[in-house]
């Protein structure tokens, strides 16, 4: 895809992480509710202008069947046996370049017809307000999926009857929702969201025999034997040995790497630094490298439920304390504000392959994380106030 071209032609925003994670603390900090909403077959009720409407062939046999099907309806004889029937097509035709980008700009305009402002930060993200203040609604959208957090139910119930007039939609509402791979719970004292029936596919995909685990507290640290036995491998597999690794690893690498990226950037932050370290060998693998995929898939699967809980019913100028617990004797903690909060931190010369500090940085709100970066930094820092800078 080229910027400018192709990129604009098939863009089709799809709600952040973080974004997510944002409005489910704003929901639960200001007692709102979430709902689900899935648009069915969204692309087929796009319509297509005029001029950019394709022409296709029909298939073989398509003509019987249309006659067998709709028997009132005529249709003129060929004049000749090479000429074949086609059709306009009016709606977007889905896997088709700008599909997405016709059904996101038919999207946005209904729902800025019905006052819905769009984010400047994240365009997948629409907000209404009454015109006192009283009233709002959150809608944050993943192409054809909506979750909406509400603080009135007639305001869900009005987007829901709007929406059913361009499109067919269901909706799901309870203490209970599935959006995308997120499972979310409303209680009356917070609300959670995990990824944990996925994480069991995965776990299940990698260990289908139980007896392959043990208990791992972390994928690894810097100071382990393991990434020093990882950082000693410097040549990559060959072909014939990759192909092994990958059928006995369960996959192509860039491929399982991918699913714990996913996972990371969603519910489990603490795997940012070890995905850190593997996305290195994304290009060439080496044995360590899978072995070091293993070694995420089984603390996964040792700690496969860990939810986020964001509490209702609090006040942005209180106070909430952290609590670092692995070790239950000894413990550090720290007192931080409900408001937003960012914490920065970097290690200096922390990958001993090229030198290069890793920062890392997380915020929060209502004192609990909304949103997580940990990677490397584009340049060798000089100093340890260097690293700090750039983090």
């Amino acid at each position: 895809m080229q910027k400018g071209i192709d990129y604009v032609e098939s863009y089709a925003s799809v709600t952040t992480a973080c974004s997510i994670h944002i409005v489910v603390a704003l929901a639960a900090g200001h007692n709102m509710t979430l709902a689900v909403t899935d648009v069915k077959n969204a692309f087929q009720n796009t319509m297509i202008p005029i001029g950019e409407r394709a022409h296709v062939t029909m298939p073989p046999y398509y003509l019987q069947w249309f006659r067998r099907k709709y028997p009132n309806v005529k249709i003129m004889s060929l004049e000749a046996e090479a000429d074949k029937y086609c059709l306009q097509s009016m709606n977007v035709i889905q896997g088709t370049k700008p599909a997405g980008h016709q059904w996101n700009n038919i999207l946005t305009n209904v729902l800025q017809v019905h006052k819905y402002k769009q984010n400047h930060i994240d365009h997948a993200v629409f907000i209404y307000c009454s015109p006192n203040k009283t009233e709002s609604q959150i809608v944050c959208v993943s192409t054809d999926d909506f979750v909406c957090a509400f603080t009135h139910q007639h305001l869900f119930d009005d987007l829901c009857t709007s929406l059913r007039k361009y499109f067919e939609l269901t909706t799901k509402e309870g203490p209970k929702l599935s959006y995308l791979n997120l499972n979310i719970e409303q209680h009356p004292t917070y609300i959670s969201i995990d990824q944990t029936a996925h994480i069991q596919e995965i776990v299940d995909a990698w260990f289908p025999d139980s007896t392959d685990l043990y208990t791992t507290d972390m994928p690894f640290h810097t100071d382990s034997e393991f990434e020093k036995g990882l950082l000693s491998e410097t040549l990559p597999a060959e072909p014939d040995e990759l192909i092994q690794l990958e059928k006995q690893y369960g996959g192509p690498y860039r491929t399982t790497l991918g699913q714990f990226q996913h996972v990371k950037e969603w519910t489990r932050p603490e795997l940012s630094y070890a995905i850190t370290c593997l996305g290195s060998y994304d290009v060439a693998p080496s044995e360590p490298a899978f072995q070091g995929l293993k070694r995420i898939a089984r603390f996964l699967a040792t700690h496969t439920d860990k939810p986020f809980f964001y509490p209702k019913n609090v006040l942005l100028d209180g106070t909430n304390t952290l609590r670092y617990q692995y070790n239950h004797a000894t413990h550090d903690e720290i007192t931080i504000l409900n408001d937003l909060e960012c914490f920065q931190d970097a290690g200096l010369a922390r990958d001993l392959t090229d030198r290069r500090s890793i920062s890392a940085c997380f915020h929060f709100l209502y004192g609990v994380a909304v949103s997580w970066k940990i990677g490397k930094q584009p340049a060798v820092a000089a100093h340890s106030t260097d690293a700090e800078l750039h983090a």
